[in-house]
C-alpha cells in the first residue's frame, strides 16, 4: 500500500447498506455505467472526521490512540438523514448520505482541529460530515440515469434511516493512487 495520507474516521456498519450497494451495482452493470460511476468500497464505509499528514510519528500515533479511546467510550448512534451531492460548477461529482447527527460530528472535527493542527488542504475546507456512496466520473452520461439512481437510493434509504450505522472510531491509512481509494484501519 502506497500511503498518501491518514484520517480519523467513524467506521460504519456496512451490513445495513449491502442491499443498497448491490442494487446500485446491478443497475450500473445492466446499464454499462461501471466507468461512469465509481462505487465506494462497501468494506470501508466511514465518515471522515479529520485528515492527517502522510507521515505520522510515533508520538502522534500515541495521542491519536488516546483520542480514539475517548471517542469510543462516548460513541453515539448515527442515523442517515438524506441523499445529497457535492457539486463543482453546478455538476454533481460525488453522491453521499448525510447523517442526522451532523452537528455532533462537526464538533468532533473542530475538537480534532484544535488538538492536531496541521497543513492538510482538506482540513481547510468547510467540514461536511458524509458517507460517500459513489463518485461521478462522467457527469453527462450520469445525468441521464440520475433519476433512476436516486429512486434506488431513496427506496433503500427508507429502510436504512431507522438503523444505527455507528460502529467504531478508527485511524486509517489511505492510498489515493488507486481508484477507488484504498483505506486500511491501523488503529
Amino acid at each position: 500500500m502506497n500511503i498518501t495520507s491518514h484520517f480519523l474516521g467513524l467506521t460504519l456498519n456496512n451490513s445495513f447498506l449491502t442491499e443498497l450497494f448491490n442494487s446500485l451495482k446491478k443497475y450500473l452493470l445492466e446499464n454499462h455505467l461501471e466507468k461512469v460511476i465509481e462505487l465506494q468500497n462497501l468494506n470501508s464505509l466511514h465518515i471522515t472526521l479529520y485528515y492527517f499528514d502522510k507521515e505520522i510519528n510515533s508520538s502522534v500515533l500515541l495521542e491519536v490512540k488516546g483520542s480514539l479511546e475517548k471517542l469510543n467510550k462516548d460513541i453515539s448512534p448515527i442515523y442517515i438523514n438524506q441523499v445529497k451531492f457535492f457539486q463543482k460548477k453546478s455538476k454533481d461529482y460525488l453522491c453521499y448520505l448525510s447523517p442526522l447527527e451532523a452537528s455532533k460530528l462537526s464538533q468532533i472535527n473542530l475538537n480534532l482541529k484544535n488538538e492536531y493542527p496541521n497543513t492538510i488542504k482538506d482540513n481547510n475546507y468547510l467540514y461536511i460530515p458524509h458517507l460517500t456512496i459513489f463518485k461521478i466520473k462522467d457527469f453527462f452520461t450520469y445525468k441521464n440515469h440520475k433519476e433512476n439512481i436516486l429512486f434506488i437510493i431513496n427506496s433503500h434509504l427508507e429502510k436504512i434511516k431507522i438503523k444505527n450505522l455507528s460502529k467504531k472510531f478508527n485511524f486509517y491509512s489511505v492510498d489515493s493512487t488507486h481508484s477507488p481509494e484504498k483505506h486500511k484501519i491501523i488503529l
